[in-house]
């Protein structure tokens, strides 16, 4: 959404935020990336609910989160949903027709995570209305605009997309660049 019109027109009417403290962050995974987005969420404010098929992690959590059993569970107590799983064959489409008739009406879903939800599925979520918006990361075909739904997601006005920049930072990039040069020095020295 354009904070300036066409015509020049400031548009501040028209832009109504949405406040997180008190609501429920709904967190699919929960690796390194899910406990820190939960840490985060809890110090603003949010009840954190998570489903994680992976017993370590709750043995090994430290914050005051709600693990459930069942992804529905999860889907229909959550204001905000985000997903942070890696992409295997269980996972590549793990949000679906089915799970988003389940999600609260009105819910944000976050996708960061590689694949996860059928984009179909998620464009008619978007048209009736059970979502209230959607910010995506990842998409199946990168630029999204070579194939024609993810073309659709990337420019519904209900979505905001980014280019998968979660590394395009300067220290990011740098960190890679020292993580390259080691394994090429470290290469090296064994030759």
């Amino acid at each position: 959404m354009q904070i300036v019109d066409g015509k020049g027109e400031w548009k501040k009417r028209e832009l109504v935020g949405f406040g997180i403290e008190g609501k429920v962050l709904g967190i699919i995974g929960y690796g390194r990336i899910g406990r820190e987005v939960a840490r985060q969420a809890l110090a603003n404010g949010m009840k954190v609910i998570v489903y994680e098929k992976d017993p370590k992690a709750r043995r090994e959590n430290s914050l005051p989160v709600v693990f459930v059993d069942k992804l529905e569970e999860l889907l229909s107590k959550s204001d905000i949903i985000t997903i942070h799983v890696p992409l295997t064959d269980e996972t590549r489409v793990m949000i679906g027709k089915r799970e988003l008739n389940m999600v609260k009406e009105g819910a944000y879903l976050i996708n960061t995570a590689r694949g996860g939800v059928d984009k179909e599925a998620l464009l008619k979520a978007l048209e009736n209305g059970g979502l209230a918006g959607v910010a995506l990361d990842v998409f199946y075909h990168q630029p999204p605009l070579t194939d024609n739904s993810s073309g659709e997601l990337a420019r519904n006005e209900k979505v905001i997309a980014s280019p998968h920049s979660i590394a395009q930072t300067k220290e990011a990039l740098r960190r890679k660049g020292e993580s390259a040069l080691k394994i090429i020095k470290e290469y090296l020295g064994k030759a």
